[in-house]
């Protein structure tokens, strides 16, 4: 809203959508992630990290199997 100056725009935030993005790697900037498995594991080290609980085997290939859906 404070960019646009429309009040109607507040807390609207327009974001990339995650519909085919099994099918775009490799992922991040610098095309670190070959893999789904790689970018899970990517995640889960980074929550390991910022908050102290990675995760598990399951979860990981939980959001894989979601990710994949999203065609």
């Amino acid at each position: 809203a404070l960019i646009t100056g429309n009040p109607l725009a507040a807390n609207f935030f327009r974001i990339p959508t995650l519909w085919g993005s099994a099918k775009t790697g490799p992922w991040f900037h610098d095309n670190s992630a070959k893999t789904l498995t790689d970018l899970a594991a990517h995640y889960s080290d980074y929550f390991q990290i910022v908050l102290g609980v990675g995760l598990t085997p399951q979860e990981q290939a939980d959001i894989i199997a979601y990710l994949k859906l999203l065609r």
